[in-house]
């Protein structure tokens, strides 16, 4: 459904309705979040000391902090090398992080939790890591929030915030 909507954009474009730039930002999360996005999901049941299921544990996603798709989509709607472009606007480090690394450093991180393993819900797509070689190259983006430092954060903002994430 996404990539569809990208070629609508491109097409309305080749008719000259209008200029464009394409994000593609991934597995985002940070202050603010809904509860029903992996990252907050994890996190709040961690916090709540109740158990993490997860869904395909080998399945790796490029966990990308707020900030730094904030970051990338400033630099991408402010350059006029953007024009026309998609980008992949996401974390992409080297080290991968699988659902089950990230249920696993949320539950160390609020020092409570469980963990069940299932298997993958085949109604979602499977996802990877995006190459952001093109951002850093036209846009000079740069993510600087790693992972650990990422979650670290949010769990410290939800435990400022305990209306948010206590039942």
């Amino acid at each position: 459904m996404k990539l569809m909507g990208e070629k609508l954009v491109e097409d309305y474009h080749r008719l000259g309705a209008f200029d464009y730039t394409i994000i593609r930002p991934s597995a985002v999360y940070g202050e603010w979040d809904v509860e029903d996005r992996v990252v907050s999901k994890f996190m709040t049941t961690a916090m709540r000391g109740e158990t993490l299921r997860v869904k395909g544990a080998d399945e790796v996603l490029d966990f990308t902090y707020v900030e730094d798709t904030a970051q990338g989509i400033v630099l991408a709607a402010t350059q006029d090398v953007a024009n026309g472009k998609v980008y992949n606007i996401t974390r992409s480090d080297e080290q991968q992080y699988t659902l089950k690394d990230a249920a696993e450093l949320a539950i160390k991180i609020a020092g409570k939790g469980s963990l069940e393993i299932a298997d993958r819900d085949l109604s979602f797509p499977k996802r990877g890591r995006l190459s952001i070689m093109k951002a850093q190259r036209d846009l000079g983006y740069s993510p600087q929030v790693d992972v650990e430092q990422g979650f670290q954060r949010y769990y410290d903002w939800y435990n400022q915030n305990p209306i948010l994430w206590r039942r």
